[in-house]
């Protein structure tokens, strides 16, 4: 990422790198940086909405699950393995549908 554009956002990041390599990489003036920006935008969406959820992404869904059926004071697992291998790819195919659904929705 360039240095003049500090962000610690991965998808600000990722769209600012996209504008710059569709630019060939070099200085455009302000309003080519915009417009490739957001083109780099739409491009970076697309692309992190494709990429199937992590384990952490599932995760985090699973303990919020378990909190909402056993109640909040329930400590969060720190890993899959407790949920097993049914609940994890459901849970997997579940986040996969709601991204996929979200895809079509924005078109």
């Amino acid at each position: 990422m360039s240095d003049s554009i500090k962000t610690t956002d991965p998808f600000t990041e990722a769209a600012y790198d996209k504008a710059i390599a569709e630019c060939g990489g070099g200085k455009a003036d302000y309003l080519d940086t915009v417009t490739i920006f957001l083109m780099g935008a739409n491009w970076a969406r697309d692309h992190l909405a494709s990429q199937a959820p992590t384990d952490a992404e599932v995760l985090a869904a699973l303990n919020a699950d378990y909190a909402l059926r056993f109640g909040p004071r329930n400590l969060p697992a720190d890993s899959l393995e407790p949920y097993g291998d049914e609940a994890v790819r459901i849970m997997r195919a579940a986040l996969s549908a709601a991204r996929a659904a979200r895809r079509r929705g924005e078109r």
